[in-house]
């Protein structure tokens, strides 16, 4: 399904059209200008007409595959120019949109963090099959994408995601410094975390008995019990 609005000075046109070039439906509303109210109350207006819109098709943001947009005075103020973009974008996180969603979201990140740590922790009764020395080589590997990651939002000079931006009061030196540090703490708090971790392991590994060090004690055990048979 695409949708399509076309923004002016007095009216906004709202339409759906699916894929074969058909009408599947219509709205009409108010201006959605910024001009007048500012970017906050124009993304008010402008999700607003878009679910009127979505619940004359009886359809769902989800249901959108392609949407096209035509904002009154957009580029003629390169400050707003990225409040502007973000406008939309809310209305189509379904994240956000579905409780559902969100929450199968979070079961993935936690799914996620289970199965990277399990061949780190072992939990009774798992026993893991990888050298020891390989786990350090894991946690020192898996540390590589959280790096350029943190490094993009540090260094960088855009904020990485303009929906923080869509409502006026906020300001984007400002957004684009919650960025920065965000990215800091991520950087900071996810080291230390592999670092002490990749420690424990790495003091385990050097604390246990070699194989020449379990040999010499079997051969030793071997000779005790030899003796004690000739006794």
């Amino acid at each position: 399904m695409y949708l399509g609005v076309d923004g002016g000075g007095t009216k906004t046109a709202y339409a759906l059209i699916d894929a074969g070039g058909r009408l599947h439906a219509t709205h009409y509303a108010g201006s959605v200008s910024h001009l007048s109210g500012g970017v906050a109350a124009a993304t008010a207006l402008l999700h607003e007409g878009i679910r009127t819109l979505l619940a004359k098709g009886n359809l769902r943001p989800a249901d959108v595959s392609f949407a096209y947009f035509g904002l009154p005075s957009y580029g003629e103020d390169s400050a707003t120019t990225a409040q502007l973009d973000a406008m939309p974008s809310s209305l189509f996180d379904a994240a956000l949109d579905n409780d559902f969603i969100h929450l199968f979201e979070h079961a993935l990140y936690l799914g996620s963090a289970l199965l990277f740590w399990w061949p780190v922790v072992q939990p009774w009764p798992n026993a893991s099959t990888w050298p020891r020395w390989s786990l350090v080589l894991y946690l020192f590997l898996a540390t590589m994408p959280c790096d350029v990651l943190s490094a993009f939002l540090v260094f960088s000079d855009r904020v990485a995601y303009p929906v923080y931006l869509s409502g006026s009061t906020y300001d984007e030196r400002a957004v684009l410094g919650d960025q920065q540090i965000a990215g800091a703490l991520m950087w900071t708090c996810v080291t230390i975390v592999y670092l002490v971790a990749g420690t424990i392991l790495t003091t385990r590994l050097l604390a246990a008995p070699s194989v020449h060090d379990v040999l010499a004690q079997s051969d030793q055990r071997d000779m005790v019990l030899r003796k004690t048979r000739r006794v």
